[in-house]
């Protein structure tokens, strides 16, 4: 902002105003001062052209001398009676001196006709007789400037003078003429009063014509403001001054179109507020509607996913109690299959003791073939068991399937409600909240379902492993009863076929040590998937209390966007 935004309208033309006299007033000195100059130059053309008239005079007379026409004496006589005739401007004159110098002629004082004049000075000093000289000398003619008395003022107060001097070589004369200073001031005081007059003149028709043009201005703009501020408050205005062509005018014109917008503006805003209410309840019956909508699609999904968490807890549980009978299945296969070991060990050491006693060798081949019968129906039964047990990973397998997809629908319906909290602004916050949890809920089960399928997968790999190694016991078996029956039946040959039996008889016990080994493991297999069905079991139970979370936060967020 500039120093000039600081003052009025008015103020800023007044100073215009003021400005505008005052380098008015400065041209009219500098013009002044500038004319005074040149009428004192003009001033000394003329009295150099008059003093050359005079010059002229005289040559005449200095020609005619020489001609013969006059004598010296009568040339020099009619030439001095002729000069001292001579006036112009009133009383100025002309006078003549010589080189000496003496004066010659004086018009108006005689008496210093004939006296020498090269000690005379002026009040200042000036030796204004011996200046005269050496300019002639010089230049022969010039200007002097010295002080003299004034005809017809008190001879006793001299005044300024420039006077033009030029020589008569011829008689050895000087003749000269002079202006009074105080003539050409008194010329210059006189037109500048005069023209101290126009510009006092000037200044006031300025004056007066800026302070109506000001107040004009002034009366306007005030006017315009006026209804500029009544407009800002919303009132209609008159505004005056349309019909001038000047700015004012075009601003009151702007002013009353300014007028017009605005007050189709507040037309157009009124129209826009009811626009805006009918769009708010058609939104607000949108809104109403989607939430109803919402409501039920979002309570279906939450009772789908309820039931699913009911049904993936029974079957969890039923899958830990089938878990728990297996594993007590498969500890009494342990038993057995211990019974057969030392069974065997027995038979082993009958072998040994098989040549003392045939008798003993049969009863024991005989007892020896009843438990091996019965290892092979332990063995089928521990068969169906793992049969049992890879059915049920199949469809536990299945549940974590189940499990997975409902875990990817309640993530689609966490990112949806995210979505429609985030459209909801503020009243959907704690909406997003829940919804937040129930995603990393399902992505926690979803974890965990990866989790069970990789040990149920390992389960299935360890099942197979015990149907394989079930198949070679029952093999072993059924060769360990082949050979009892070809030992009953070859009692004769005992001596050569007891290392063979021995050493059968050991493969068998290494075989069935391997199956109790297999069978500890499943053991242990199976104690691990009943702790993953138990997680299972759990995580359904979280599920099913977070679907009633995200229940009652649909509710609220419901009844927030109906609100």
């Amino acid at each position: 902002m500039t120093i000039f935004a600081r003052f009025p309208i008015h103020k800023k033309l007044q100073f215009m105003t003021l400005l505008s006299l005052l380098a008015l007033f400065l041209i009219s000195v500098f013009t002044l001062f500038y004319h005074k100059g040149t009428l004192l130059e003009d001033r000394k053309i003329k009295t150099q052209n008059v003093v050359e008239v005079a010059v002229s005079v005289i040559n005449n007379y200095v020609q005619w001398e020489k001609e013969g026409i006059m004598s010296p004496e009568e040339a020099q006589r009619k030439a001095l009676d002729a000069v001292k005739a001579l006036r112009y401007d009133g009383k100025n004159y002309f006078w003549i001196n010589d080189t000496h110098p003496k004066m010659v002629m004086h018009p108006f004082k005689p008496q210093l006709d004939g006296k020498d004049l090269s000690k005379v000075t002026d009040p200042a000093g000036t030796p204004l007789f011996m200046d005269m000289v050496d300019v002639i000398k010089q230049d022969g003619k010039g200007f002097v400037y010295y002080l003299w008395p004034k005809p017809g003022l008190d001879q006793d107060k001299p005044v300024q003078k420039l006077s033009f001097v030029q020589g008569i070589p011829e008689w050895g004369w000087i003749i000269g003429s002079g202006i009074y200073i105080d003539d050409v001031n008194a010329v210059f005081f006189k037109q500048l009063i005069q023209i101290g007059v126009v510009i006092v003149v000037l200044f006031s028709f300025f004056i007066t014509i800026g302070h109506f043009i000001t107040r004009d201005i002034k009366t306007s703009i005030s006017r315009i403001s006026q209804n500029m501020v009544i407009l800002s408050e919303g009132c209609d205005i008159h505004v005056q001054d349309q019909d001038r062509r000047d700015e004012i005018g075009l601003m009151a014109r702007a002013l009353v179109d300014l007028s017009k917008k605005l007050k189709q503006s507040k037309e157009t805003e009124a129209y826009q507020k009811q626009q805006e209410a009918r769009m708010r309840e058609e939104r607000a019956t949108e809104m109403h509607k989607l939430a109803s909508d919402f409501e039920a699609k979002v309570q279906d999904i939450i009772q789908n996913v309820a039931q699913s968490a009911m049904h993936l807890s029974g079957t969890s549980e039923q899958m830990s109690s089938a878990m728990t009978q297996s594993s007590d299945k498969m500890n009494a296969s342990v038993t057995n299959v211990g019974d057969m070991a030392n069974n065997v060990n027995s038979i082993a050491s009958a072998a040994e003791e098989m040549s003392m006693s045939v008798k003993e060798i049969t009863y024991q081949m005989q007892r020896s073939n009843d438990l091996v019968e019965n290892a092979v129906k332990k063995i089928e039964m521990a068969d169906s068991h793992a049969q049992a047990l890879s059915a049920a990973s199949s469809r536990v397998e299945e549940v974590v399937g189940l499990i997975s997809d409902i875990a990817q629908q309640v993530n689609l319906l966490a990112l949806n409600a995210t979505i429609e909290a985030a459209r909801a602004g503020e009243a959907g916050k704690g909406f997003a909240v829940v919804a937040g949890e129930v995603k990393n809920l399902a992505s926690q089960t979803e974890a965990s379902v990866q989790e069970i399928d990789q040990v149920i997968s390992e389960m299935n790999v360890a099942s197979q492993d015990i149907l394989k190694s079930l198949e070679d016991i029952k093999t072993s078996s059924e060769e360990i009863l082949s050979s009892s029956h070809a030992v009953a039946s070859a009692v004769s040959e005992q001596d050569t076929t007891t290392d063979e039996i021995v050493r059968n008889i050991q493969m068998a016990a290494q075989g069935s040590q391997l199956v109790s080994s297999s069978i500890n493991d499943v053991s242990s297999d199976m104690n691990d998937t009943k702790q993953s069905a138990f997680d299972v079991s759990q995580a359904a139970q979280d599920l099913s209390k977070m679907s009633e979370r995200l229940r009652s936060e649909v509710a609220d967020f419901v009844s927030g966007l109906r609100a």
